[in-house]
């Protein structure tokens, strides 16, 4: 692992795996219109994967630092994705952050 740290070849992993996140997402989308008028003007996407807890908590961190103070959050849950095809294969469930 000559120059590169862990942390930076983790901080990688996880940029990947959430760019292969959010094109899948958008795939998904297109072929299922209906996602799409759930989700509020100008939301601010986070990407959760179920069983992925480095992931997840990688992605709230980073997520909640880009989302603007006033723009909606939402959290796309995704259950069952295969990033060998780059393919989420069942519904994703939305879950919008209530901010107070």
């Amino acid at each position: 692992m000559r120059g590169r740290s862990k942390k930076s070849l983790r901080e990688t992993t996880m940029k990947e795996k959430n760019a292969a996140l959010g094109r899948a997402f958008t795939q998904y989308v297109l072929e299922h219109p209906d996602l799409a008028e759930q989700l509020p003007f100008r939301a601010h996407l986070i990407f959760q994967i179920m069983s992925d807890e480095a992931y997840n908590a990688w992605a709230e961190r980073i997520g909640r630092e880009g989302a603007d103070p006033d723009q909606p959050v939402v959290y796309v849950i995704v259950e069952d994705f295969d990033p060998a095809t780059g393919e989420i294969r069942r519904r994703p469930q939305l879950k919008e952050l209530v901010k107070y």
